[in-house]
């Protein structure tokens, strides 16, 4: 509903613009709707930070002055927020009476954005609305499809603000926080309401993956384990929040169209999620080792299928794993595209099949969480050519087995390279450094924009074991400090921490986990 007052507002602000009547169709589009939703603040003074780079929305030299301009810059400028009625906010440098304001129009979706002296105008308030994931947008008062954009924010210390048309993408979504530091409503990445990605994240938390069970080829039990309810409670028992459950539909759907799931194998999986929400957890089903997608090898056992229909398979199967599991809880039954998508899937084109799976859930599960990660077997440091599709739930994932020559020693699958870093122990200065890196390019790659989830990490059952003990609680810390929640690989076979054989603990492996 369009109010009386705000079309009194779109009026003023035509009138201030008289000379330049290109921001009159602004004004026309505002009479139609508002797609996003208004969410009211808290008045008090809050930082600013873009969504998409992380940089402070701030001043052009510091002192409000009638036109200084607004400009992204790494040092936090504290903006004081106060209701101006109607849904609508004063957006002021704290401590002035200096407010954000357009300037003049260039064209109908391109606007600088200055601070000038408030004189109430329709053109110094804004409407703060729920951006998703966190974050808000910040919109004309005067023409709500305007909003603030980091049009021109990129890696320099100091970038322009100018007002854009709204087109949705995380540029012209700002995280706020209390300069007090106790967040705003909505709040900053992390403390948003519980459709939050970020708060969704933290809620994942500790995890466990169920490895070697349903994505061993050529079927369940190959590589010698099952999925049972004991490793369910065991996992309750030891502490996690979350279990990531690897599996290899591949090997259970047809190899032409429609490419149809195996209904005997869909029951397993089903037996999972139930397992898992039963006992109060979460659960993050993926798609692991379609081999023939990016080009490896095939396991024992696997089937090729034709290299033409490769692509839709894989999209086949997740529109049917996506319709099966679209009544689940969405904050409980998380879905993960693909484990390690590498070769043939980096770069590119992995950028576009990352999009097809997402938009493929989406058309059945427009609210679900969704876990996509870069190429180069999720390394963090693909990061930086991976373009996720601009998504409001979904989680960026990556994995760190660094130093590798410690977590794969003696590997059965790495050959004699494998087998001559035996004895390597950890976890010195240097191999420290190595693991924290791969966090910090995550960190660094995600800003504020995208919360992350380290999906595996683990040491093989060679490797001495104080050290992987040692190991394993330097990566559950160094995580956990981030911001970065983690699940270990994994449960109950060469990495696990559980025993099956003999029903026992690796105790202290455990404990390096989930212990205090």
């Amino acid at each position: 509903m369009i109010s009386s007052f705000s079309i009194l507002h779109c009026a003023m602000h035509i009138a201030k613009f008289v000379i330049r009547p290109a921001m009159v169709s602004v004004c026309a589009v505002f009479i139609t709707s508002i797609a996003w939703s208004q969410q009211s603040l808290v008045d008090g003074n809050y930082t600013i930070v873009n969504a998409c780079n992380g940089k402070s929305l701030g001043l052009q030299n510091g002192n409000p002055n009638p036109w200084d301009n607004a400009i992204l810059r790494d040092a936090a400028t504290t903006w004081r927020i106060s209701s101006a009625g109607d849904g609508s906010h004063i957006v002021r440098a704290s401590g002035t009476e200096s407010a954000l304001q357009t300037a003049f129009a260039k064209t109908a979706s391109e606007t600088d954005v200055d601070l000038w002296t408030y004189s109430g105008g329709a053109s110094q308030r804004w409407i703060i609305g729920n951006g998703g994931n966190g974050t808000f947008k910040i919109s004309l008062a005067a023409a709500p499809t305007m909003v603030l954009d980091a049009k021109y924010g990129g890696a320099n210390g100091e970038s322009e603000v100018w007002l854009y048309a709204d087109n949705g993408t995380c540029a012209q979504r700002w995280n706020m926080k209390m300069a007090n530091g106790t967040g705003g409503t909505g709040g900053t990445g992390g403390t948003g309401n519980a459709d939050d990605a970020f708060a969704m994240t933290k809620k994942i938390g500790r995890g466990i993956n169920f490895g070697n069970m349903l994505e061993a080829s050529p079927v369940e039990g190959s590589w010698g384990i099952t999925l049972t309810d004991e490793l369910f409670d065991k996992a309750k028992e030891a502490g996690f929040a979350t279990i990531r459950l690897p599996v290899r539909w591949s090997n259970y759907a047809q190899a032409t169209a429609p490419y149809t799931i195996d209904a005997a194998f869909f029951q397993r999986v089903d037996y999972a999620i139930n397992a898992a929400l039963s006992r109060g957890m979460n659960i993050v089903v993926n798609m692991h080792h379609y081999r023939q997608l990016c080009g490896e090898a095939l396991d024992s056992g696997e089937k090729s299928v034709d290299a033409r229909v490769l692509d839709d398979r894989f999209i086949a199967m997740w529109s049917q794993i996506a319709t099966r599991y679209k009544d689940q809880p969405n904050d409980r039954v998380l879905l993960e595209p693909y484990n390690e998508p590498n070769t043939a899937c980096n770069g590119a084109r992995w950028n576009t099949l990352a999009k097809r799976a997402l938009d493929e859930i989406r058309k059945t599960n427009p609210n679900r969480f969704v876990v996509l990660g870069p190429s180069s077997w999720n390394s963090a440091y693909a990061l930086k050519d991976f373009a996720p599709p601009d998504d409001q739930r979904v989680i960026i994932t990556f994995h760190n087995y660094s130093p590798f020559q410690f977590t794969h020693q003696g590997a059965s699958w790495g050959g004699s390279s494998a087998d001559s870093w035996l004895g390597t122990t950890c976890c010195n200065q240097a191999q420290t450094s190595e693991i924290t890196q791969g966090m910090e390019v995550a960190k660094q790659w995600a800003g504020t924009r995208w919360p992350l989830w380290m999906g595996e990490f683990g040491s093989y059952e060679k490797a001495p074991y104080d050290s992987r003990v040692r190991y394993t609680r330097l990566l559950r810390d160094e995580a956990e400090k981030r911001g970065i929640a983690w699940a270990y690989w994994e449960m109950a076979s060469v990495f696990g921490i559980w025993n099956p054989a003999n029903k026992t603990w690796r105790t202290e492996l455990r404990d390096a986990l989930t212990g205090p």
